[in-house]
Order: C-alpha cells, then structure tokens, then sequence
C-alpha cells in the first residue's frame, strides 16, 4: 500500500521506545544575557567607583565602598560602660598641735619675773599674778600688832590652776636684806587671807593676802613660791 507523503508525516517514526525531545534555545539566551548583565554592573561599578580615572582621586563611591568594606571587615565589639571619674583625692589636713595645758618652765630650774602690783609668773600650771604690795601694813584688828622691832609686809596675789587636774598650794617666803629667810604669819585684819595649803580645782582661781613679820630695817629681795615640794625649782618675784 502506497501511503501519500502527507500521511507519512503524520504517522510517528518508530525510535525504539524512546520520546522524542525538541531542542530550545532559551536557556542558552538566558544564560547569555545574565552574563552581559553582570558584565554591566561590573562595569558600571568600576566606573562609579573610580577605579578607570587615572589622576587617583578617589570619588564618593570609592569612598563609599571603602567604608562598607571596613565596615563588614571590622568585628562587632560591645562598647565598654563608661568609666566614673576617681574622686580627687582631698588632703587630710594636720590637726593643729594643742598647747600644753601646764606652759611652764622646768620644775627643776627657777623661773624668776620681776616684783611688781599687776605682774605675772607661771611655774607647774599654775598662773600666779601680784596685785599689789604693802610694806610696813596696818592690821585693821587691834590686837594685830608686831612686836617691838618688827614690821608687817601685806601682799595681795592670785592663783589660777591653767591644767586639768587637781593642783596643790605650795609655800611662800620672802627674801629681805640684811640677809634673812621669812615665812607667812597667821594674823588676820589684811583682808581674806590665801590658803596656806589646800588643793585648787582644774582652770580654777583662788585669791588672798600673804603677811610676813619682818625686822623693821628689812628691805624685802624677793618673794618665793614653790608649789612643788618634790621639785628643785621655784617661781621667784625679785625686787627692784
């Protein structure tokens, strides 16, 4: 049987099992202008960035790019918290040194200061200050009266105690020329006499009359005090 050639091309060759396939062309064309995309880019990339200028100025993507690549190049660190200042350091001033509550000189040593109304001496704490001077006083008790040959020398003092503690009265006597050594006497009629012993209370004060009986043609030298018996030292108010 003669098949017309119109009807050949409808009948279906046989390919021994096998389908088959048609050839296209578009993932070659896709692949084709992918690449001419990239190459685009890369050119316009390139230009952008500066990299065909040959005076070697940077341009603003160059700049652009050195900063994203700097970026992503450069680990994430966490920021430290910020540091408080150190407190100045103040100085711890000096405490001022305290005077000494007895400003006195050696026990063991004199101290003299001149015999005079208002003058002062200070000698184991103790603060002593003449008031005034009488010679040759008068009792104003009659039966206070010297005996024949003598005379009375009536002084007024104070006596303050500059320490904390307790002090002790000490002794007075007197020094006259011609020569001669006179304790206190026990006559009243000067006034209120000072304590011949006793003790003072600390920053107190305690004030009084000193008498001394004296030949007449005496001249007193000078005036001791000496509050410390254990001690060698005395406060001494000379005469002029």
């Amino acid at each position: 049987m003669v098949i017309p050639e119109s009807e050949e091309k409808r009948i279906p060759r046989d390919t021994g099992g096998r389908r088959d396939r048609r050839w296209s062309p578009w993932p070659y064309i896709f692949g084709v202008v992918l690449v001419a995309y990239c190459a685009a880019f890369a050119s316009v990339i390139a230009i952008g960035a500066g990299y065909t200028r040959h005076d070697g100025t940077p341009t603003p993507m160059t700049v652009a790019l050195v900063n994203v690549a700097a970026f992503v190049a450069t680990p994430t660190q966490t920021p430290a918290p910020p540091t408080a200042p150190p407190r100045p350091v103040t100085p711890t001033p000096m405490p001022p040194t305290a005077p000494p509550n007895t400003p006195t000189p050696d026990p063991n040593v004199d101290f003299r200061v001149p015999l005079a109304a208002s003058n002062t001496g200070v000698f184991s704490g103790q603060r002593v200050a003449i008031l005034g001077i009488s010679d040759d006083a008068r009792s104003t008790t009659a039966s206070a009266r010297p005996i024949t040959g003598y005379k009375f020398i009536a002084i007024d003092v104070k006596i303050e105690n500059l320490g904390d503690a307790p002090v002790t009265l000490g002794k007075w006597q007197i020094h006259t020329t011609p020569a001669g050594d006179y304790p206190t006497s026990a006559v009243t009629g000067f006034g209120d006499p000072l304590p011949a012993s006793g003790r003072v209370a600390p920053h107190a004060v305690v004030t009084g009359t000193l008498v001394f009986s004296v030949p007449t043609n005496a001249h007193l030298t000078w005036l001791q005090y000496a509050p410390n018996p254990n001690a060698k030292g005395a406060l001494y108010f000379d005469a002029a």
